[in-house]
């Protein structure tokens, strides 16, 4: 009976907890597109949109299957290739790019746990290796999902391991200092796949995405308390609708982007056509009606950021 008892409050205290989560309010939902139709072309219509950055030349970004450095004009929407690092077949599966006032880091999945500092003449060295660093980083997966950088410390996420269920599990965020002594600041249970180190007032935080959750957290890096708001739910004037389906393998939140005012969330396009994987009104209508020209490419919902 008590057996029963325990796993009934366990579950009951973990709905408490979730029904605490607030929800973000959309401002807005918008589509990338190439600056070019010849670009469109040279990339075959992809483009997975996997991190962002705000920088002095304007928003830069990368996709997780091109070698490269974009700017994103946040008045049309439109990417267009940089030319700050060689493309020269190089199968390094960016994931998050970070700027500090003097250089340009990328991070990279797909076998390659590494940071790599990209130089004026278009080549780049690698400046991190996670798994020589960090004596439990996962590189069952390959590798890291998110990074940042402030004041010569780099802070990244291992997004974690995939169990018999293909779910990812266990997704973690490191601190590596200027002498590379590793500091882990938080665990998840599920995946982590995106951040972004940001001051408040006197405060520092480390905001993240837990993508099969469907949230964005904001851990406090001092004190370790972590607060969250949903992306899943979509507020309307008529009701409240599902955005996404939470807890299912394989969510589609990659790129986070925070100004003083708003938080966008950019969602890969995966593998195939976003419309499939639109299993909701909200966004169904939205590919519908917006997005039936160029299916294949990313969208980035654009959030109020309030007092979060």
């Amino acid at each position: 009976m008590m057996r029963y008892f325990l796993l009934w409050l366990t579950a009951f205290l973990a709905l408490q907890s979730q029904a605490q989560i607030s929800n973000f309010k959309i401002k807005s939902i918008t589509q990338l597109n190439f600056k070019s139709a010849e670009d469109y072309k040279t990339y075959g219509g992809r483009f997975e949109l996997s991190g962002m950055t705000d920088s002095k030349n304007g928003v830069l970004c990368v996709s997780d299957d091109l070698f490269g450095v974009f700017t994103l004009d946040t008045a049309t929407w439109e990417i267009s290739n940089t030319n700050m690092i060689k493309d020269e077949n190089q199968d390094f599966d960016l994931e998050a790019i970070a700027v500090s006032k003097k250089n340009i880091f990328v991070a990279c999945e797909k076998g390659f746990d590494q940071v790599l500092q990209i130089h004026k003449n278009q080549e780049f060295e690698i400046v991190c290796k996670l798994s020589e660093q960090i004596k439990d980083f996962d590189t069952s997966n390959t590798g890291v999902e998110g990074m940042d950088y402030n004041k010569g410390c780099f802070y990244v996420s291992d997004e974690g391991y995939k169990d018999s269920d293909r779910m990812i599990k266990n997704g973690s965020i490191y601190k590596i200092d200027r002498k590379k002594h590793v500091i882990k600041l938080y665990q998840a249970e599920g995946d982590i796949t995106e951040l972004k180190y940001v001051r408040k007032g006197s405060k520092a935080y480390i905001y993240f995405i837990e993508r099969n959750a469907s949230r964005v957290g904001r851990l406090n890096i001092e004190t370790g308390e972590t607060v969250f708001k949903s992306y899943a739910i979509y507020e309307k004037k008529d009701g409240k609708q599902n955005l996404f389906l939470s807890g299912m393998p394989y969510g589609m939140g990659e790129a986070l982007f925070i100004s003083d005012t708003e938080i966008w969330v950019g969602l890969d396009n995966g593998e195939d056509e976003m419309m499939p994987k639109a299993k909701n009104k909200v966004l169904t209508e939205y590919l519908r009606s917006e997005n039936e020209q160029y299916p294949e490419m990313p969208l980035i919902l654009i959030f109020e950021r309030g007092d979060f």
